[in-house]
């Protein structure tokens, strides 16, 4: 591409302080970043961490159910301190060529199998929030193959660290994180209620539905306390049933009918 071909890069959306101030630019991800190869020699940490793809850097012993990992080969896990970011090459429908997230939980080991990287600026929550779009996919996507198990990107850590990435002033970019960040913190807070509001209305459930052996229900609303027991009926004496052949999906005839067919 020749310098005239060259496409301007700039957002849709800018806040109106930084409308003046010019294009972003593009940077490779080795010049913002160093790879981390810190192993954990004589298994000194011993805390394991994982990348998962909606929850991002976790404690393994909370996200599955069983250890994965045992004291005996934590040796040559990668340690990774609060801050730091990773790539976990497993892929899922979350995570088409897989996860990239910040660490923010506290110093831990992870598998060899995951790349973490450190930004050069700690003030890095800009990138923690481009991770989180699919904007960096396409990069990927070309420069690495799916394993054998289909299940893994295999991409090597040269290429992986030559990952463009956009870059604006440090105070553009923390404006955009800070608004992100915020609105992050707003849905963890409506999914707490939401989690609330679904735990009373099962708490409700069992005391307005008699319990297994019961005619009554625990709880009744005032103007049903002096009402008579519930009675129990069969699904036969309480709706109509409603059955029929299955039509030949090839046979026309059965099109533009009047009955709704649902395959």
């Amino acid at each position: 591409m020749s310098k005239k071909e060259k496409i301007t890069l700039l957002p849709r959306l800018r806040f109106p302080e930084f409308h003046l101030i010019g294009a972003w630019k593009m940077n490779t991800l080795n010049s913002l970043a160093v790879k981390v190869t810190i192993r954990n020699k004589n298994g000194l940490v011993t805390r394991v961490l994982t990348n998962s793809a909606v929850d991002g850097v976790v404690d393994q012993s909370d996200y599955f159910e069983r250890e994965i990992v045992t004291q005996s080969n934590i040796d040559n896990y990668l340690v990774i301190d609060e801050g730091d970011f990773v790539y976990n090459p497993r892929i899922s429908s979350s995570a088409p060529v897989g996860p990239i997230s910040k660490n923010n939980i506290g110093r831990g080991i992870m598998s060899p199998l995951y790349t973490i990287f450190r930004f050069n600026n700690s003030q890095n929550d800009f990138y923690e929030q481009y991770f989180k779009t699919n904007l960096w996919n396409g990069y990927l996507k070309t420069v690495s193959n799916t394993g054998a198990r289909h299940d893994r990107i295999s991409i090597s850590v040269d290429k992986f660290m030559e990952m463009p990435l956009p870059s604006s002033s440090d105070k553009e970019q923390q404006k955009i994180a800070d608004c992100l960040t915020s609105l992050d913190g707003l849905i963890t807070a409506e999914d707490k209620k939401l989690s609330t509001l679904r735990a009373h209305k099962k708490g409700l459930m069992q005391k307005l539905f008699p319990a297994e052996g019961k005619t009554v229900p625990e709880w009744r609303f005032p103007e049903f306390r002096d009402s008579s027991e519930w009675q129990s009926n069969t699904i036969r004496n309480t709706c109509d049933s409603y059955s029929g052949g299955t039509p030949v999906t090839s046979n026309k005839e059965y099109y533009g009918g009047k009955i709704p067919f649902i395959r």
